[in-house]
């Protein structure tokens, strides 16, 4: 998470989390790899709890293929 002079950004460092989570979002601003809000319009639980999720479901899935 960032915070800057317009507002902030949720980073889950994957643009496919970020591109799926979107998806399910109105009129919230995105780069690449974030998603941008305000204090006025705060980012949804249920949004950043989808980012959460799936950026560990891609960490799990990264370790499982290592270990084989």
């Amino acid at each position: 998470m960032a915070v800057g002079p317009r507002g902030c950004t949720a980073y889950p460092f994957s643009s496919d989390v970020t591109a799926a989570v979107l998806a399910t979002l109105d009129g919230f601003d995105a780069t690449k790899g974030g998603i941008r809000f305000t204090v006025d319009r705060p980012l949804p639980g249920e949004a950043f709890d989808a980012l959460v999720t799936g950026r560990r479901a891609e960490i799990d899935a990264a370790l499982d293929r290592r270990r084989g």
